[in-house]
């Protein structure tokens, strides 16, 4: 008898510590969830990890709708400061780029550059195919003037001018072959994403015009949360139009940005950041959204439709149901 009372108690010990260990288990999977995702300060343009290493987390978006499809073959949905993908089509696969790679070419830029110091353009940059503000040969122009080219009116031109800028700087030799300048900086963006912890990214050249160059939605949101926690970026990028200069005002440049949520349709809270389009990329656009104080990164890639606002339409599209359907608690 004391046997079996014994051997009872024991069971429901047993029975005790599992229901407390498959509880743990549960909340540990659920905080990974969170965490695991992208809990990396050097990633997020936030302040989680202040967060973490004083035992907060910052709110949890919840959605209170259901999820419509959007017109895209990729695509995903970002809250910054939680660090979760919120709405997500095939958004782990690699996909052409096209010209959103131009946030690596230009954050590096931000980062290792002097941007009042000054690049004499090269005749392989300003005869660059694709997008172009029609730089000039010899044309010497600020660096912060070919960051605005790049990232508003996208050009090829000045992509390649920024690459050709940072592998004179990371070689530190100022008779480098241009294409071994282009190719070293090339190698630095790849490098970069392997520190950001981008599994997905990979380049092949600074302006995306080669489909080679590929990516994630999920780790395209993630280098632009990093991208626009730079004020220079975020700042540039969220620019409608402006005008830049040779360093000797005799030729200039006008811009308008090729995000229409900045430029055209003034989207109440666009932040930025970049468009992108190749024939085998598709129209492609990453829009960051200030909602009520939190940070969205809405990633499109490939759109259904072929006209040129389609990629603004599907952000559009996405962000306003973000807008009606995200609660946080």
């Amino acid at each position: 008898m004391i046997q079996n009372t014994v051997s009872t108690k024991t069971k429901l010990l047993i029975f005790a510590l599992l229901v407390i260990i498959f509880k743990s288990i549960s909340l540990a999977g659920a905080y990974r969830q969170i965490s695991d995702i992208s809990y990396d300060p050097r990633v997020l343009g936030t302040n989680l990890s202040k967060d973490i290493s004083t035992g907060f987390l910052p709110d949890y978006p919840v959605l209170t709708d259901d999820t419509p499809t959007f017109a895209s073959r990729q695509y995903t949905l970002f809250d910054v400061d939680s660090g979760i993908y919120l709405v997500n089509q095939d958004a782990i696969t690699p996909v052409p780029l096209a010209s959103t790679t131009k946030i690596m070419t230009t954050i590096l830029a931000i980062e290792e550059l002097d941007l009042d110091s000054v690049h004499t353009v090269n005749k392989e940059s300003s005869f660059q195919i694709g997008s172009s503000v029609l730089l000039r040969p010899e044309e010497r122009i600020t660096v912060k003037s070919l960051l605005y080219a790049a990232l508003l009116n996208s050009g090829n031109d000045s992509a390649y001018c920024l690459a050709h800028e940072l592998g004179l700087h990371y070689s530190n030799n100022p008779s480098i072959n241009y294409e071994d300048a282009i190719a070293l900086t090339v190698s630095k963006m790849n490098e970069k994403a392997q520190q950001l912890g981008l599994q997905t990214l990979y380049f092949t050249d600074p302006s995306g015009l080669e489909t080679s160059n590929v990516g994630s939605a999920h780790d395209m949101a993630m280098l632009a949360s990093y991208a626009m926690n730079n004020d220079t970026f975020s700042t540039i990028s969220g620019t409608a139009e402006t005008t830049i200069y040779s360093t000797d005002g005799l030729v200039q440049h006008q811009l308008k940005n090729s995000n229409r949520l900045i430029s055209d349709w003034h989207y109440p809270g666009a932040l930025g950041v970049k468009t992108g389009f190749t024939p085998d990329a598709g129209h492609n656009l990453i829009a960051a959204l200030n909602f009520n104080g939190h940070t969205l990164i809405a990633v499109v890639f490939n759109t259904f439709s072929d006209t040129k606002p389609a990629s603004a339409e599907v952000a559009r599209d996405i962000l306003d149901y973000a807008k009606r359907s995200i609660e946080y608690h």
